[in-house]
């Protein structure tokens, strides 16, 4: 990527370009362990802004890098599994997307697991910001026998999949060209969305109502009455300080007339992307072993493993002590 390179350390934190053009913002938001972090090692070098988050332990990384002769600022966000406020994670990352308003999000996703990577997906569509799907570990999947159609995923969830392999920068060229486009030409997408159970969404709407006008600036009605009928904590909290007591009231009541609504939510999604899954995802035959599986089952066998194992300290060790008769001069 001759015209993709990162910044350096005194242009990170920068908000325009040389031209005084606003730089646009780009946050990844991904599960741990979706190669997010190798992502944006790529786009930004070794010359990144570190710190914490205000008033976080939680590790903040960001970094600009040019593309197409235009400068971006990109913001690796904490790895989620949700969007729930059950970690401190979980809270940064939903608060800058509805506070800090990146210009678009790049959701990373794992082709070689991708039922359990769209949990994040299927909470992120139902907030108000542009999401360009970054479809990775394709070489991965492909080892385990799994094929991932890229243009059905993007059909089935009615926004842009790019497929790419980080490792080795693979497509990551036609993703900053899709993000590019979705920056400087933005239209109005309704993705597809996790569809709930009708008497919970009916008493989502109830909600919604009744709190519209006390929720924070920031954030949409319709997804703060989702969250508290999923009892989250800190959206309770908030309202709880802006409610009027007989507003409180009604709410309350409602939900406790819907006290599973929770597991409804949850259930909605998983529907989602059980279909997802099935539309986009072939996995290999019964009985097919994959490569993965053959080195797993040599290096657990309960002979063969033990083997393997004394190989690989001897190794270490042997390495270990010739260092050392290097180092004493005992060997040239």
């Amino acid at each position: 990527m001759s015209d993709c390179h990162s910044s350096s350390t005194a242009e990170v934190i920068r908000t325009q370009d040389a031209k005084g053009h606003k730089i646009p913002v780009i946050a990844l938001a991904g599960q741990p362990n979706m190669g997010k972090s190798t992502l944006f090692n790529l786009l930004t070098g070794l010359n990144q802004h570190v710190g914490n988050w205000p008033g976080k332990t939680v590790e903040q990384r960001s970094g600009n890098f040019s593309f197409n002769e235009r400068e971006y600022h990109l913001v690796d966000l904490p790895g989620t599994y949700s969007l729930t406020a059950n970690s401190p994670e979980e809270v940064i990352t939903r608060e800058f997307i509805l506070t800090e308003k990146p210009d678009i999000v790049i959701a990373v996703v794992s082709a070689a697991n991708l039922e359990r990577s769209l949990y994040l997906v299927s909470e992120l569509v139902c907030l108000p910001v542009p999401i360009v799907v970054a479809l990775n570990m394709m070489d991965v999947a492909r080892q385990e026998g799994i094929a991932v159609d890229a243009q059905e995923l993007s059909q089935a969830l009615n926004l842009p999949v790019i497929a790419i392999t980080a490792t080795k920068a693979l497509g990551v060229r036609d993703l900053l060209q899709k993000a590019q486009e979705v920056i400087e030409h933005p239209t109005i997408v309704h993705p597809n969305v996790p569809e709930i159970r009708k008497d919970v969404a009916d008493a989502i709407d109830l909600v919604e109502q009744k709190i519209a006008q006390y929720v924070p600036q920031d954030h949409p009605a319709d997804w703060a009455a989702l969250k508290l009928l999923e009892g989250d904590v800190e959206i309770t909290k908030k309202l709880k300080a802006s409610l009027p007591p007989e507003i409180e009231k009604s709410v309350s009541e409602i939900l406790r007339e819907n006290d599973d609504a929770m597991v409804a939510v949850a259930s909605s999604r998983y529907n989602w992307i059980g279909d997802i899954v099935r539309r986009c995802v072939k996995k290999p035959k019964m009985g097919q072993i994959s490569i993965t599986e053959r080195i797993d089952r040599i290096a657990t066998h309960p002979v063969w493993g033990l083997f393997i194992l004394a190989g690989i300290l001897g190794l270490v060790f042997l390495a270990d002590f010739y260092h050392w008769l290097t180092r004493s001069g005992l060997v040239g």
